[in-house]
């Protein structure tokens, strides 16, 4: 075989490379999804329990539903979503390109390359925050759900990596794939309702569960069932936040 002939067999190997999927549009890696259908019932924003308070809070409610509180934690949409992966993004910084892709209807996809390797695509899940950045959450083995490094600005249509230049690499301990961006840990007990981490030590994984996405009613005011169903009657002081819990659990973002 001649030179001219390894060009020419390089070349149509590469081409169909690109056109077998090598590119942005090759499909995601076979990960199972953390919210799973039961979780994703227990998403919907706004939650039955809000909805149930809104029969005597309406006002209350409204104002609640307007906030950031009852978005802080959602499922990904079309609706929501499309406009930050449409067209096709991509983010440079230090030693990693990300691109962003909706390559289909309610898929939402991140491919991140790093040096000569393999770059690895992630479809995700769920979001949290809304302005002035929104965060992406993509399933990882063992029920986790990490926070890509690369974050989306609304009031600029733009992305950005929010880790800015200090190039975190793979075998640290802040890199986005690893511990220090796990939501479940990391994310999630300021973002969700009757949120429950369920860690197993001995498979070193997550099976996590909640209440409601967001920032619910009984995330700060407790079970309301029994005063709903005797409204009339003293709240149970023992199921409501007290200023120490507002302290340790609120603060942390509205002391700033």
């Amino acid at each position: 075989m001649t030179t001219l002939d390894v060009r020419q067999s390089l070349s149509a190997l590469f081409f169909c490379c690109a056109v077998a999927g090598c590119g942005p549009s090759r499909p995601a890696p076979h990960v199972e999804p953390v919210i799973d259908e039961t979780l994703a019932a227990a998403s919907v924003i706004p939650p039955a329990s809000a909805r149930a308070c809104a029969e005597c809070h309406e006002r209350e409610y409204r104002e609640w539903l307007a906030s950031q509180h009852a978005h802080a934690n959602r499922l990904v949409s079309d609706d929501e979503d499309a406009g930050a992966f449409t067209p096709d993004r991509t983010v440079e910084e230090g030693s990693f390109t990300t691109t962003m892709s909706h390559p289909a209807s309610g898929v939402f996809r991140f491919i991140a390359a790093f040096s000569n390797q393999t770059p690895s695509v992630h479809d995700a899940e769920a979001v949290i925050g809304i302005t002035p950045l929104r965060q992406y959450l993509v399933p990882f083995p063992g029920g986790r759900l990490q926070t890509v490094d690369v974050s989306y600005d609304p009031r600029s249509n733009d992305w950005f990596n929010a880790q800015g230049s200090e190039n975190r690499q793979p075998h640290e301990w802040g890199f986005w794939k690893n511990r220090s961006m796990t939501w479940n840990v990391q994310c999630a007990f300021c973002h969700m309702t009757g949120f429950e981490k369920n860690y197993d030590i001995d498979t070193d994984a997550y099976a996590s569960t909640w209440k409601a996405m967001g920032i619910s009613c009984a995330q700060c005011h407790g079970d309301m069932t029994a005063h709903m169903e005797n409204p009339g009657a003293p709240v149970d002081a023992s199921v409501t936040a007290s200023s120490d819990m507002i302290m340790d659990n609120c603060a942390s973002c509205h002391a700033r």
